[in-house]
């Protein structure tokens, strides 16, 4: 380690040019490229203590970026290479690098290493090395640390990242290790904690007299939060009894008065509560804890200003009083504390202080509710105060930027309101009083944001009322009067919009009533006078936007009503049909169904299914549907209907019907099964009679669209982008959301049309009508299953009519096949099915959806690497292909792991467990899809019936192993998981392959280089390589030759097998080994391409057979059910026997 060699000083001043070029924003791109190369060159080539050296040399440079270089140079070979350096020459390293920091970073004098990037490059070399030789080989490293900290800053991080590194990040080469370092750690903790809190104190001290005195205090400012951030990092793990000696949490307690380090105390304090102790240890006195926050954050709430950093503290200390509200038990002296401090809080006038406060109440009456022995008005008493700050804030005009944050609020507060009611029995009284300071007041008095809130505050609160109790319930049929008197009265229809709101959350009264079994004449007339009231709004004859507005609101509420209270509205569901036949020739077709979808719900309570079937049938209009049945014989005839002079007349024969049969299997539910034979719905009927016709208006949109002046349609609209790309949008129209439980009355939302031109109409049309014809597919999947699977044909009409030509559909359309049609078809599939549909429609789809995404993957990292092209394009093609690739493997998973059909249940698109594109599915028309489960995780079930049926046909094995196997390397942590889980799953089978197993283990080897920070992700990996290595490493050569070019030791790899050779009660050392071997990879960037070096020559995967994604629109599919053959749909249909 000589740096004196001519040669050495010379590839240093090398280095050092092709640093400052490669940083040089200005550089020209050939000779960034050519200093990289150099750059590159001489890491591969040269001994690591050549590159130690080099970097010791570079130390000395003036440039900051060019010594940040070297102390990369000198950490990589400690990181990689240590054990290539003799004993000589580590002591020689650890003396020359302490020698830098000793003179470099002293107190006393500012430099260029008080930089803070260079002072962590400092602190990760020593790290580096004590994770090599501390304390064995270096047993006085923190003692010298300790000396070092009276003059530097560099111990502090030392101490810190230490922590991090062991405990936190487990960044350690063996879990042997890491116990040793642990130990090492917990003996001197006690010793670093007392160094920590004195040094701390000392400084305070410092900084206090040079504050007072003028002095600068920048230095001091950043010495004390990094020693604070070091105490943070030791109360995570530490024993608590070293926490709690010598006064250190009033130490830190005082600090939230002082306003430099408010915000670093309480972290620290956040963190101590946040830990999970262990049975053994001191318990942290919580009470203890909310004394001395309580003693010291009155004055500074007090003194906060609006400043970034005035309202990152209060966000913090409402995280504290939030975890301490949730743990400790509380006396009546606490609870008007808590009151005090959290109302402080609540009004200092930043949204983001409110949601502190308001989670912090939030978790102090969840609290108070689990102590039952706390009087029942003492847990409410703040929480008027808090409510009325809260709606102040809800029904101000909202600032576009605070939208997200308003929503969280608006969230914290109901959870308050349920909370309190089921506290308090007569909690509804308080807010009553709410209630009637908008019931009694002028119209213009009361703002349309208030009624909101106010309808809000009253759902919440009544949704925790119980039927036994009669004061509050009487209260509350009495405010249901007054609120429908004040609807009458009403003129403003936008006010009586609002107050239509009020009624429906003071519905649940009329339900209470009934669970009481007091449900007479009386309260069965008021809720006719409700319905009465609210059908009236059909009759309004302008067409303003109000008006519009309100009688959807009415068809909204009622869907709602149906939903909540369906057993209720059984005792007015024939006075709902006087009412309708009243009005209906003026309620608009949106309108109707909206209605209809009420009475669906109630008849579900029947169980009388003939009877309901009937109610179907007076739904559809089967005429309409003979006309549909001929609009779309060909495409010729259905073009007609596009002409400018009829569209807007015509388009109702094909948008009623859909929309209304997908109304009706969306809301009508499947006959349980009770143990006996299983029966279907009668509505089968009815629906195997229109099916045929919904599958032809599929394929002829398809072959629209082949069509040059329809090419506009597959465009993706802006909503559809924002909402692809996950972006928070406004309303499209201008019309105010009616909320209720912070989701709209009801489902139906549907575009006016008006001020639309002919193409957007048409766009509209066709995306509405098939989003409805994909949920009728889907929908008839779950409700008439399994009678469904067994129409003769049913696999081939589904793959050659939802199908045709899927290929020039873009990746969001196939999209929307999968999830609402091709999803439901296979995972509602029952068991007397999977040989004669499930297999013969994955044996055709899969091959397709394998080429698919493995072409578009690959387009898409060639335009990536290109940096050719509409950048913001790529995006949105990129974010696309992620949630299609993610849907499918989803899909694929489930199929293998099942051996049952999945349990059949309704739900909306849009709910918690979709994507963000389907927030506003509905506006287009998509209401209803299957259950879509969360992502699974955990470990894979083993391979179930479905899974073995698909994976002993080669087609199937091929198209679903080898996609899977690919899509390990895809850029997608979400479709590497699926891809990982999907290949444990079908491990017993893929294992009596070699080929395909070796071609797996490559890609695994890749992957877990891209998602070394994903756990979740290098579970799977590491498990698949664990699996791999163990059987085949004997085996197959090829399996531990890839290793060693990949970049693993051969050492390392001998103690793998080793490990093997012992049996099952070393899995865990070779797990750990597969991570430390990832961590320590010297060609770990490098291996995250594609264009590795080491992958140049490795066998692949096999791509596609030929011919073999030909089936998909060949040879399966045109097997009796194409177009031009003469057997017609409704002919096929009638097999059924």
């Amino acid at each position: 380690m000589n740096s004196n060699d001519p040669a050495l000083a010379n590839a240093a001043e090398l280095l050092v040019k092709s640093v400052q070029v490669i940083l040089d924003p200005g550089s020209l791109a050939s000779s960034r490229a050519e200093a990289q190369k150099y750059y590159d060159n001489l890491q591969a080539t040269a001994q690591p203590q050549e590159l130690c050296t080099l970097g010791f040399m570079l130390s000395t440079s003036q440039s900051p970026i060019v010594v940040h270089a070297g102390l990369q140079f000198i950490k990589n070979s400690v990181c990689y290479s240590w054990n290539k350096f003799t004993e000589e020459q580590r002591a020689s390293v650890k003396n020359m690098f302490f020698d830098l920091v000793k003179s470099k970073t002293s107190l006393s004098h500012n430099s260029m290493y008080d930089l803070p990037f260079l002072q962590e490059a400092l602190a990760k070399v020593i790290v580096e090395i004590g994770k090599k030789e501390w304390p064995q080989l270096w047993p006085k490293l923190y003692e010298e640390l300790a000396a070092l900290s009276e003059t530097s800053n560099i111990p502090f991080l030392v101490f810190r990242r230490m922590v991090e590194d062991v405990v936190s990040l487990n960044t350690v080469d063996s879990h042997d290790r890491k116990m040793e370092l642990m130990q090492t750690l917990n003996l001197t903790a006690s010793d670093i904690t007392t160094l920590l809190f004195t040094i701390e104190s000392n400084a305070i001290q410092h900084f206090l007299m040079a504050k007072q005195e003028g002095v600068e205090t920048g230095p001091l400012e950043r010495r004390i939060r990094l020693i604070l951030s070091v105490i943070g990092a030791y109360f995570e793990w530490v024993n608590t009894s070293i926490i709690l000696l010598e006064g250190r949490i009033w130490a830190l307690a005082i600090l939230l008065q002082v306003k430099e380090f408010r915000y670093d105390a309480a972290q620290c304090l956040l963190q101590l509560m946040e830990r999970k102790g262990t049975k053994k240890e001191q318990e942290v006195p919580r009470e203890f804890l909310l004394d001395i926050c309580c003693a010291n954050v009155l004055s500074s709430i007090a003194s906060a200003g609006n400043e970034e950093d005035d309202v990152k503290f209060l966000k913090k200390l409402g995280e504290v009083f939030a975890i301490l509200c949730s743990v400790t038990t509380m006396n009546s002296h606490d609870i008007l504390n808590m009151d005090k401090y959290i109302h402080a809080l609540a009004t200092h006038g930043d949204i983001g202080a409110l949601i502190s406060a308001t989670q912090a109440y939030n978790n102090f009456l969840r609290n108070m509710e689990r102590q039952s022995d706390i009087p029942k008005p003492e847990l409410a008493s703040g929480i008027t105060e808090l409510i009325q700050v809260i709606v102040i804030r809800l029904t101000k005009t909202p600032k576009p930027s605070e939208k997200s944050e308003l929503n969280q609020l608006r969230q914290l507060m109901g959870q308050i309101l349920r909370t309190a009611s089921k506290l308090d029995d007569r909690f509804y009284f308080t807010a009553q009083k709410w209630l009637y300071t908008c019931l009694f007041a002028d119209s213009c008095s009361v703002t349309v944001h208030q009624w909101d809130t106010i309808a809000f505050l009253l759902d919440c609160v009544t949704s925790s009322i119980s039927h036994e109790i009669d004061g509050v319930i009487e209260a509350g049929i009495k405010d249901i009067r007054l609120a429908l008197d004040r609807f009458n009265n009403e003129h403003d229809l936008t006010v009586k919009s609002s107050v239509l709101s009020v009624i429906s959350s003071l519905f649940v009264f009329l339900n209470l009533v009934r669970e009481q079994d007091k449900f007479e004449e009386a309260c069965l007339s008021l809720m006719n006078s409700i319905f009465s009231a609210a059908f009236d709004c059909f009759k309004l004859e302008d067409l303003s936007e109000s008006s519009r507005f309100i009688r959807k609101h009415v068809a909204s509420l009622m869907i709602k009503l149906g939903s909540r209270f369906p057993v209720l509205l059984t005792f007015s569901f024939e006075y709902l049909n006087l009412l309708a036949k009243g009005v209906v020739h003026k309620m608009r077709h949106v309108e109707i169904q909206g209605l209809m979808e009420c009475l669906f719900l109630v008849s579900n309570t029947w169980k009388n299914y003939e009877r309901q079937k009937m109610l179907i049938e007076t739904a559809l209009d089967l005429s309409a549907w003979g006309e549909m049945q001929k609009l779309v014989e060909s495409p010729d005839t259905f073009l007609q209907l596009f002409e400018d002079s009829v569209f807007m007349d015509r388009k109702s024969v094909v948008s009623n019907n859909v929309s209304m049969l997908h109304a009706a299997l969306r809301r009508v539910q499947s006959i349980p099964v009770d143990g006996k034979e299983e029966r279907v719905h009668p509505a089968f009927d009815i629906s195997r009679q229109l099916l045929p016709i919904v599958l032809q208006y599929v394929k002829i949109l398809y072959v629209l669209f082949e069509l040059p002046q329809f090419h506009y349609i597959l465009e993706l609209t802006d909503l559809e982008k924002m909402q692809i790309l996950g972006i928070t949008h406004s309303p499209m129209t201008s019309q105010r959301t009616v909320s209720t439980n912070g989701n709209s009355d009801g489902s139906l939302r549907c575009s006016t049309g008006e001020g639309d031109n002919h193409r957007t109409s048409i766009r509209k049309f066709i995306h509405s009508t098939l989003d409805f014809s994909y949920g009728i597919l889907g929908g008839c999947c779950l409700l008439f299953a399994p009678k469904f699977y067994s129409i003769p044909q049913i696999c081939e009409a589904y793959l050659n009519y939802v199908g045709w030509k899927l290929e020039t559909l873009s990746d969001f359309r196939i999209r929307n096949v999968i999830r609402y049609v091709y999803r439901p078809f296979l995972l509602y599939c029952p068991p007397s099915a999977y040989e004669t549909v499930l297999k013969p429609f994955v044996r055709a789809f899969a091959p397709f959806m394998m080429e698919r995404l493995a072409n578009r993957w690959n387009q898409m990292q060639e335009a990536i690497e290109s940096s050719d092209g509409d950048e913001d394009k790529e995006v949105l093609e990129n974010s696309i292909l992620r949630l299609l690739s993610r849907e499918y493997l989803e899909i694929i998973n489930r199929l293998l792991e099942r051996s049952s059909p999945e349990k059949a249940q309704f739900q909306v698109a849009g709910g918690d467990d979709y994507m963000e594109m389907d927030d506003g599915m509905e506006e287009s028309g998509t209401h209803t899809s299957t259950s879509q489960k969360q992502p699974q995780t955990g470990a894979p079930k083993e391979l179930g019936d479905v899974g073995a049926i698909l994976l002993a046909n080669p087609i199937c094995f091929r198209s679903i192993i080898h996609l899977c196997g690919f899509a390990l390397c895809w850029d997608d942590s979400g479709v590497s998981y699926r891809a990982g889980r999907c290949i444990l799953v079908s491990w017993e089978v893929v294992s009596q392959y070699p080929d395909v197993v070796f071609g797996v283990f490559t890609n695994c080897l890749r992957s877990i280089c891209v998602w070394i920070e994903n756990e979740a992700n290098m579970d799977i990996l590491v498990r698949l390589l664990d699996l791999i290595f163990k059987k085949f490493h004997k085996q197959d050569p090829r399996v531990v030759e890839t290793m060693i070019q990949w970049g693993a030791p051969e050492e390392e790899i001998h103690k793998l097998a080793s490990f093997c050779a012992d049996g099952p009660k070393n899995d865990k050392k070779r797990k750990d080994l597969f991570r430390r071997l990832v961590r320590n990879n010297p060609n770990l960037e490098q291996n995250k391409t594609r264009k590795s070096s080491w992958l140049e020559d490795m066998p692949r995967l096999a791509a596609q057979k030929e011919g073999m994604a030909a089936e998909f629109s060949k040879s399966v599919l045109g097997n009796g059910v194409d177009l031009n053959e003469p057997i017609s749909l409704a002919d096929m249909f009638s097999k059924w026997q």
